[in-house]
């Protein structure tokens, strides 16, 4: 079963990231899409980084709006980015 086929794997301490066994997923996903690539990361904090790089690549440096009530890793990858974030206000009972 999956579970054992994984099991099986993890005791050969296998590269976990960038190893082929995610490259083959990551086509195999891209194929399920219908799209020519993916990118699997580790954390929506990653993924957020990746997509303002590339936002900054095609658009160059700008704001990006950010609400205030949010975790520090959004607004970091604002910042690592080059991007300016711009605080906007929440509504409570909407949150």
């Amino acid at each position: 079963d999956d579970l054992d086929v994984l099991i099986e794997f993890l005791k050969g301490n296998p590269k976990l990231t960038q190893s082929e066994n995610v490259r083959a997923f990551e086509r195999e996903w891209s194929d399920w899409l219908g799209v020519r690539y993916s990118v699997f990361v580790n954390s929506g904090s990653s993924a957020n980084l990746i997509s303002l790089s590339v936002l900054k690549e095609i658009s160059g440096p700008g704001e990006v709006i950010v609400p205030t009530l949010t975790w520090v890793s959004d607004i970091a990858s604002v910042i690592q980015c080059g991007f300016t974030p711009v605080f906007v206000d929440i509504h409570p009972r909407t949150l």
